[in-house]
Parts: C-alpha cells; sequence; structure tokens
C-alpha cells in the first residue's frame, strides 16, 4: 500500500469489501475456528516473525518476540467473542 498508486488501493478496497460480504456469512462457531488456527500458525511461527519485524521495523528481538505471541493472543481474544462462538 504504501507504495501503491490509487489503482491498487482501490483494488485492496474491493477486495476487502468482497471478502468481508463472504466474512459476515461464516457462523461464529466456524469463525472462531479460522480464528484460534491464525493464532496457531503464528504461534508455530512465532520465531520467524519476529525476525522478519526486526529487520522490518529495527526493534530489538526481545520485544518483537512477544510481540508476535502477542498477536496470537489478540487472534484468541476475538475469536472467542464471534456471534455463536460458545454454540462450537
Amino acid at each position: 500500500m504504501a507504495e501503491g498508486g490509487l489503482e491498487e488501493i482501490d483494488a485492496v478496497a474491493r477486495a476487502a469489501t468482497a471478502a468481508f460480504a463472504d466474512w459476515s456469512r461464516v457462523s461464529g462457531a466456524e469463525r472462531k475456528k479460522i480464528l484460534h488456527r491464525i493464532a496457531d500458525l503464528i504461534v508455530a511461527r512465532a520465531e520467524e516473525i519476529a525476525l522478519c519485524e526486526c529487520w522490518d521495523t529495527g526493534q530489538a528481538y526481545r520485544f518483537m518476540s512477544k510481540a508476535a505471541l502477542r498477536g496470537a493472543e489478540n487472534f484468541r481474544y476475538y475469536a472467542d467473542l464471534a456471534p455463536g462462538a460458545r454454540d462450537g
């Protein structure tokens, strides 16, 4: 996005709108499963993610390793808030 022009930004906005329409039709229980799976994948690759973030941002590994795991926690938190998530 940072290097994109109006056409790229428009394409991203259209894709996000289309994705939201699909996502809004996914049940809360299924959303919960998907978001927990994303969290599992983040945890599995937390070291790699932390290293990439160090290179990208210049932040210390000690901080970024915790940030990667915090990202997984965020996905779990919101997964459990999905409508009907307690049903599945």
